[in-house]
């Protein structure tokens, strides 16, 4: 089950199984679990040279009786989840439960081919243009704020957004500055992203990424040769939440990368790379990484780091933040005029509300 960059499946697994009976695990099944997560780490993950450190915490659970006894199957996977990312730092590694049973992975399997796995990825692709086109792309709001300021909020990253891409520019096109709004994107695919990046760049066919899988396949991340629309020479600032996640974090580090935007609100997990689930259990669900990205910007990944804010503020205040900091961006090259005025206008209000 290849996931792309797309943490949303295993995201909201949480909010769902809350209304599910929640069965639980023998120590018999639990340490069956155990047995088959550890040996598709090592075969699996970007990680495996990690394996050790990670059985030796599962193991002091073992010594502590932790898995001696029959236990709720939510606190086993906390617990699992837990030690993984204790040890690889990774908020890929999730382990959740799924009330929809099915076969369990096998670790003896050999690893997918590249042809294989871009046929998947193709398959899975077109999948998830379908899924997106059923909800416009995830763009779920386009707005002109006072002072002419654009604000955008996408909540995914799926493929083929370019027409939503379009019509919200299109709409925001003639705006003084843009707020892109992505505190609650979860991810995706990274084609989101290159989308998004190419309305800010004079050029296309722009290296980002590379991507670097255990199997020897490389893929190249690149910006269209055309983008959907033009959005350039002006202030852009992007939101972030914790909650922006993988695909959502790789378009906000490009961004920031490129100089094209500041990033206001709260750091991010770091969770780069392409994440594939494993069924270690009937309704256990395990991700692991299988491949790591490498920014063509900087060289360097947001992997385990996490995005740094330019203007780090609480998520909750981002906005009026991000606005404010747009308009005075505005007022810096404004001349004088109606628009200046109520760019100057739309200022004071925010100061006083934040000041009353």
């Amino acid at each position: 089950m290849n996931l792309l960059r797309a943490a949303l499946p295993l995201l909201l697994v949480p909010t769902l199984v809350a209304q599910q009976p929640m069965p639980s695990l023998s120590p018999a099944e639990q340490e069956a679990a155990l047995d088959l997560a550890l040996r598709l780490f090592r075969a699996r993950s970007v990680d495996a040279a990690k394996a050790s450190e990670v059985e030796q915490l599962i193991q002091r659970r073992r010594d502590a009786g932790e898995f001696a006894k029959t236990q709720g199957i939510a606190a086993f996977c906390e617990k699992l989840q837990a030690d993984l990312q204790a040890v690889t730092h990774d908020p890929h590694g999730m382990v959740v439960f799924r009330p929809q049973p099915r076969p369990v992975a096998d670790p003896m399997r050999p690893p997918e081919s590249i042809r294989q796995m871009e046929a998947g990825e193709t398959k899975q692709r077109a999948q998830m243009i379908a899924a997106g086109a059923a909800q416009n792309f995830a763009f779920v709001k386009a707005e002109r704020l006072d002072g002419d300021i654009g604000y955008l909020r996408i909540d995914g990253c799926y493929p083929g957004c370019g027409p939503a891409l379009a019509s919200a520019l299109g709409f925001l096109g003639r705006t003084k500055a843009l707020i892109l709004d992505l505190r609650e994107n979860g991810g995706g695919d990274p084609d989101a992203g290159m989308q998004v990046a190419s309305c800010f760049l004079r050029t296309g066919n722009r290296l980002l990424e590379t991507e670097h899988y255990l199997n020897g396949r490389i893929v190249h991340w690149r910006t269209p040769a055309r983008p959907a629309a033009r959005y350039l020479d002006r202030p852009v600032f992007v939101l972030t939440s914790p909650r922006t996640f993988s695909a959502g974090e790789s378009m906000a580090y490009d961004l920031q990368a490129l100089k094209i935007a500041q990033i206001v609100g709260e750091g991010t997990p770091g969770g780069a790379g392409t994440v594939t689930g494993y069924r270690i259990h009937p309704n256990i669900l395990m991700g692991i990484s299988i491949s790591s990205a490498t920014s063509d910007i900087t060289g360097a990944s947001f992997q385990c780091v996490g995005l740094k804010p330019d203007l780090p503020c609480p998520e909750a205040r981002a906005l009026s933040v991000a606005h404010m900091r747009a308009l005075e961006a505005v007022l810096a090259t404004e001349p004088e005029g109606p628009d200046r005025d109520d760019a100057q206008q739309a200022l004071d209000a925010l100061r006083s509300a934040k000041n009353p």
